[in-house]
């Protein structure tokens, strides 16, 4: 799924779920040149395998950015680039799943609390900004 140039100004809890799909494949999703606002919970939750890329996103006001499913293991690659986001409550990226790889290069955090709370064996690159 491709998702472009979409700009949420009220989000409410949750603004993106991907969910299983039909043959069980790992899901590649894409979301370029998109803002989000107000989000009381989450923008992105993850609760399929996931191939993910964001780019040039801007979030403000959210409890967290981006989540994969709570206390489960996943196939999940995080591509995040480009991205400023402001006022997070409780964190940036969360995840339980011990094999998560995320890449995440030029991410302004701004009073953004837990900036990446994963398990130490995730693999987490970032490159500074």
């Amino acid at each position: 799924a491709k998702i472009d140039n979409v700009h949420f100004t009220d989000v409410g809890e949750d603004a993106i779920t991907v969910k299983p799909n039909s043959d069980g494949k790992k899901s590649n999703v894409e979301i370029t040149n998109s803002s989000f606002a107000n989000a009381t919970d989450k923008i992105l939750q993850l609760n399929a395998d996931t191939s993910l890329t964001v780019d040039n996103v801007k979030a403000k006001d959210f409890g967290t950015f981006l989540r994969t499913n709570g206390g489960q293991q996943g196939d999940w690659d995080l591509n995040l680039n480009n991205i400023s986001a402001q006022n997070g409550k409780y964190s940036f990226v969360k995840s339980d799943s011990e094999g998560l790889n995320v890449n995440a290069s030029n991410i302004s955090l701004d009073n953004v609390n837990n900036h990446y709370k994963v398990p130490d064996s995730a693999r987490l690159q970032v490159a500074e900004s």
